[in-house]
């Protein structure tokens, strides 16, 4: 009877450890299908503090009415440093964040949902656009008493991987770090040895399978924790080409790739899937008779343009692909940035762009092709996720399925919880009545050790055999030693029932965080739908006007001009 329970606790682990492999399975694809409806390419714009050089007139306004902190406007002023005239733009994105924003609130309301994404196997990209000295830098990076998004992402991936995500034994994480700087149409291995530095080329390829682009030879330095990637990313950075500017005494005059390759090992299964999650720091774009460069600074400047131009070119040709019936090309390999992008833009890759702005008046020209570039790239994203009604009806479908989904994951694993708990307290009582029952041989075997080994019997009695004792003696100790194994083996698989209930109730835990999070995101999928709508309406009563004015510029050309 005793190894009848003792096979069933078995059954019992075995079937919760099956549990688990498809519970993360589903809570992966609900996770996924939250973020696409939210869109693959999402933008962010952060406005800096003016600094003592820049004065008080600001050129950047918050509209009271928007309390999602969505929106921006570029604000006309009396006098531009170029003569001319700017009427005031208005733009919207995913979150605005304003000078007051701190870098704690950034990395949760942007960055930090897409570290589990890389940990359930999909490429995720973060890059900083802007001009040069607008905070790009500290967006990413960040100084050491308040770090930027990087790192903080960094210690969440591991935070996850080693905590929540990993089950010992079913699935296990190991990683990768690799870093690298385009200077000058140049890609440069930033963790190689100095030694070795000169006698490497790298370059972009395609790998066989058409999945997306690699460097060839790129140093890869394995990793297990969130201190060991800061090492190398501060000996990585040090090795960064950095010029001074008028605009910017420590501008970076390359674009810095930092990636981390997440290997997800299904250890009894066999099987295992890879992903990556990107940092671009991309270098600051600049007007050439504004920064003063010259010789050396000039040439920089003049590559560092030409490849952001090749990127707003690939973003204007994303926005308009969405348009068209037919497919059109993608300039990707234009530049060595744009080439190493193409697997980080559109697809199932996670692709998140902060746009960073200088509010001062003197750079508003500036601002505002950044700007148009982040709202063209936010144009990609809406496309892409579907900004239809049908489609977002579907999004709010998948939404309600997502909530419901894990309302039932969370009961069923209340309920396990329970089951286990019963067993438990079913073998806690069968192992008090082995432990007395062991108590009770013991003695009787200390009994039987204590008597004389041979005592004459009586006259009248004939001499009793010794066999019969020894062999009640062997069996006596047998099942001693039977019993004492069998308590050791139930001792055991009490213990792991106890971390199997104690990890089951983490579980049930944060499913419901989860389902809290998850309620919040379809709020804002339904704010968005919302708006979705009101802006069709808009576009239609526009389209019913224009044969009546055609002297009037679309919708939009102000803004794109």
């Amino acid at each position: 009877k005793l190894r009848s329970v003792s096979s069933a606790a078995k059954s019992a682990i075995e079937e919760a450890e099956n549990k688990i492999g498809p519970v993360m399975a589903e809570r992966r694809r609900l996770f996924n299908e939250l973020l696409r409806a939210k869109g693959n390419i999402r933008v962010f714009c952060r406005v800096r503090p003016l600094n003592s050089q820049e004065g008080r007139i600001s050129c950047v306004e918050f509209p009271n009415e928007d309390r999602a902190n969505r929106q921006v406007a570029l604000v006309p002023q009396e006098r531009q440093q170029n003569g001319r005239s700017m009427s005031r733009k208005d733009f919207e994105f995913d979150r605005v964040f304003n000078e007051t924003s701190s870098q704690t609130t950034v990395y949760e309301e942007s960055v930090k949902p897409l570290v589990q994404s890389a940990l359930d196997g999909f490429n995720v990209c973060v890059f900083a656009y802007g001009q040069t000295g607008s905070g790009k830098t500290h967006t990413m990076e960040g100084p050491e008493n308040d770090r930027g998004v990087t790192f903080r992402a960094i210690k969440e991936l591991f935070t996850l991987a080693n905590g929540e995500c990993a089950v010992p034994g079913v699935v296990e994480y190991t990683f990768n770090l690799s870093m690298l700087e385009i200077y000058n149409e140049q890609i440069k291995d930033l963790l190689e040895e100095k030694s070795t530095v000169a006698s490497k080329k790298l370059d972009i390829k395609m790998r066989e399978d058409g999945t997306g682009v690699y460097v060839p030879n790129l140093t890869e330095k394995p990793v297990s924790t969130a201190e060991e990637v800061l090492q190398l990313l501060y000996m990585g950075s040090k090795n960064r080409s950095v010029g001074v500017t008028m605009m910017n005494e420590h501008s970076s005059r390359s674009h810095l790739v930092m990636m981390i390759s997440c290997v997800n090992h299904n250890v009894s299964k066999q099987t295992s899937f890879t992903s990556k999650i990107s940092f671009i720091d991309l270098a600051g774009s600049e007007r050439v008779s504004k920064s003063c460069v010259e010789g050396e600074r000039l040439k920089e400047a003049s590559y560092i343009n030409k490849s952001l131009s090749a990127l707003g070119d690939v973003i204007a040709s994303l926005a308009s692909a969405q348009t068209r019936s037919t497919a059109s090309h993608i300039p990707f390999r234009n530049s060595k940035l744009t080439y190493l992008l193409s697997d980080s833009l559109g697809n199932e890759c996670k692709t998140m762009l902060f746009v960073n702005i200088s509010p001062s008046v003197l750079h508003a020209h500036e601002s505002l092709c950044s700007l148009m570039f982040a709202f063209r790239a936010r144009n990609v994203n809406l496309s892409s996720s579907g900004a239809s009604l049908s489609n977002m009806k579907k999004l709010r479908e998948v939404a309600e399925l997502a909530k419901k989904e894990q309302q039932r994951l969370g009961n069923e694993m209340s309920t396990k919880s329970e089951s286990f708990g019963k067993e438990k307290d079913a073998l806690m009582l069968k192992i008090a009545a082995l432990q007395k029952d062991v108590a009770g041989k013991n003695l009787t075997i200390q009994d039987l050790k204590s008597k004389p080994s041979f005592q004459p019997p009586p006259p009248s009695c004939p001499p009793p055999s010794a066999k019969p004792m020894r062999q009640h003696n062997a069996k006596v100790e047998s099942d001693t030693k039977d019993l004492g194994q069998e308590l050791i083996a139930l001792r055991e698989m009490n213990k792991n029932l106890t971390d199997r209930v104690r990890t089951l109730r983490e579980e049930k835990a944060k499913m419901q965080k989860d389902m809290m999070k998850k309620e919040e995101q379809y709020r804002e999928m339904s704010e968005k739908y919302r708006r979705v709508s009101s802006l069709q309406r808009a576009n239609a009563a526009i389209n019913k006007l224009r044969p009546k004015s055609r002297s009037k510029s679309r919708p939009g050309t102000a803004a794109g001009s």
